[in-house]
């Protein structure tokens, strides 16, 4: 098992005070920073940009629910969690037998561990139906919140398409 540091930063939209431009605070354990809000739009422009600042990848989430990349900021409170340790590998059998490993991290939603799959075995994403521990998976929560760790098996069957 890989161990994971999870880091919690809360980012809040403010207004700066002396010039009225817009700003993005991120607060950390250990301080503060200021984001200019200049062409950040979306979850995933905030996620970039603090990537890109931080130098290890991001999750954003508001109100407990993780934000897709393509989500607008509208809440003037975004959470944002920093795995301070890279990913893990998961094993991932089919119904036929067939075991896939797949380098995930464990701040990956159900649906962008689909695509990652998807990429690897040519699977279309929504006819992939992901089972942990009997339980099928639902795409907006996170492998995380599933307790999935390295090494973990992961069971994936296809949806027939009727017609």
């Amino acid at each position: 098992m890989t161990p994971v540091l999870i880091l919690l930063l809360v980012a809040q939209i403010t207004t700066g005070a002396k010039n009225n431009d817009k700003h993005i605070h991120v607060r950390t354990l250990n301080g503060s920073a200021y984001v200019p809000k200049n062409g950040i739009k979306t979850a995933g422009d905030l996620a970039k940009k603090l990537e890109r600042q931080y130098g290890v990848p991001v999750g954003l989430y508001s109100r407990g629910e993780r934000l897709d990349h393509c989500d607008q900021l509208v809440e003037p409170t975004v959470d944002m969690l920093v795995p301070l340790r890279g990913g893990m590998t998961v094993q991932v059998q089919t119904m036929l037998g067939q075991k896939i490993e797949v380098e995930v991290d464990p701040n990956d939603t159900v649906l962008e561990f689909k695509k990652k799959l998807s990429k690897k075995q040519k699977l279309p994403v929504d006819q992939q139906r992901i089972i942990y521990q009997g339980k099928m998976l639902q795409d907006h929560k996170t492998l995380a919140e599933y307790n999935i760790q390295n090494n973990a098996v992961i069971h994936m069957v296809l949806r027939l398409r009727g017609g």
